[in-house]
């Protein structure tokens, strides 16, 4: 098998550039009141001219979001019409429709009225509401990539044997939960049953990287595999690696939008497009998953469980795994909710205990420099350091700063 090439992240802008150019950029752009699926718009049109109207309107869509999930269940597939349902980044709160099942104006109107009235109580400002029609989105599992990684890294093809045929998908992430136990994380709807064995990249005796040991809850299409043999590295095409340097682990948040993103899939390849919404709702085979993200990038079969990430200036950090897709967007599970769900977090090629950022076994005055340098810094920022972000809410303040002083001098 031919060596792959490694690049560290900080190796330099040159490298840096020649990774950004492996990932093909989605070239499509979505609009609402072009969507072939669009049923009716109720509500005036969003004005998002500036960015105070944009962090107004997205405010807005995110509390009336937030409060509507209780009483939107009895609507959800398949005891209602509604496969999916969230805001966007043009202003609108959609509710899609499944495309094979009638939907009447009396039905429309109820569902409006309800986020109307959410949206009162919340003392939100109006809400304009998209009605669309779609199918499900793809939980996309099929083909990929067939190297073989020892140890595995991100974004390679992987296997199983379900419903008597074989499946395959991408794997996310190398992790490791509370008690330090290695493994990795792939999408649940392909690593669905408790003691699946998972093979890579093909099924054989041989090539067993171990069994399904945990699965997420309703926030993250995730599964969790015990595996010891991983290392902190994502294929980005070409068998190139790089580098998992840090994480984003926060709750997803108006500012996310517009944030570029990448993902490498076993199909696709690595892909980049920008975050378009956030606290997605979606339902398919009888699962709802809530809190996920929608995304411009593209996807094929064969991608589900891939790692999302981004590139803050040179370094790699992961923020979720693909799911699927639907006609018109990619959808992510966010660490945050992986990490909710299943207690594990990415393996970083530098994982220093938290607080010891020169991992010299002492909290002391060369760590409280560096962590004066991150101090108010989000997750998205340089020079942003998961390792002082004890809570890991994806920005170091006065709560970490509490805990860094804990344990100082210790």
């Amino acid at each position: 098998m031919k060596k792959k090439e490694k690049y560290r992240g900080k190796r330099g802008l040159e490298n840096h550039e020649f990774i950004l150019s492996l990932h093909n950029v989605s070239t499509s752009t979505y609009s609402v009141k072009e969507d072939k699926g669009l049923i009716e718009i109720k509500g005036k049109s969003p004005v998002l001219s500036s960015d105070e109207q944009k962090k107004n309107c997205y405010s807005n869509l995110h509390t009336v979001d937030k409060a509507l999930h209780e009483d939107m269940k009895q609507y959800l597939y398949p005891n209602g019409p509604v496969i999916r349902y969230g805001w966007n980044i043009e202003g609108y709160y959609t509710v899609v429709f499944y495309e094979n099942m009638e939907i009447s104006q009396s039905q429309i109107n109820e569902i409006y009225d309800l986020i109307s009235e959410t949206a009162i109580k919340t003392s939100a400002d109006g809400v304009t509401v998209a009605f669309l029609k779609d199918d499900f989105s793809k939980e996309e599992v099929y083909a990929g990539y067939d190297n073989k990684e020892r140890p595995v890294i991100g974004a390679i093809k992987i296997s199983a044997f379900k419903n008597l045929s074989v499946k395959s998908a991408t794997l996310g992430f190398p992790v490791k939960d509370t008690n330090d136990n290695k493994g990795y994380v792939t999408a649940k709807h392909f690593a669905s049953i408790l003691g699946l064995y998972i093979y890579q990249p093909s099924i054989s005796v041989l090539n067993k990287i171990g069994e399904v040991d945990s699965l997420g809850g309703s926030n993250a299409d995730a599964s969790f595999i015990e595996y010891n043999d991983v290392s902190p590295e994502i294929h980005v095409g070409h068998g190139i690696t790089v580098d998992l340097e840090d994480y984003i682990a926060c709750t997803p948040t108006s500012s996310w939008i517009n944030k570029d993103v990448r993902m490498s899939g076993t199909n696709t390849g690595p892909v980049t497009g920008y975050i378009d919404g956030i606290n997605h709702i979606s339902t398919v085979n009888g699962n709802t998953y809530y809190n996920q993200v929608t995304a411009t990038y593209d996807s094929q079969n064969g991608d589900s469980g891939a790692p999302v990430y981004c590139f803050v200036d040179s370094e790699l950090r992961i923020i979720g795994i693909h799911k699927g897709s639907t006609s018109t967007h990619a959808i992510f599970s966010a660490l945050k909710y992986i990490y909710q769900d299943l207690d594990v977090l990415p393996i970083k090629k530098v994982d220093y205990p938290k607080g010891d950022s020169n991992n010299d076994g002492v909290v002391d005055f060369i760590d409280f420099v560096d962590f004066a340098a991150t101090y108010n810094q989000n997750a998205f920022a340089i020079p942003f350091d998961s390792t002082f972000d004890f809570n890991d809410d994806g920005v170091v303040d006065f709560i970490d700063h509490v805990e860094f002083a804990g344990l100082y001098q210790s």
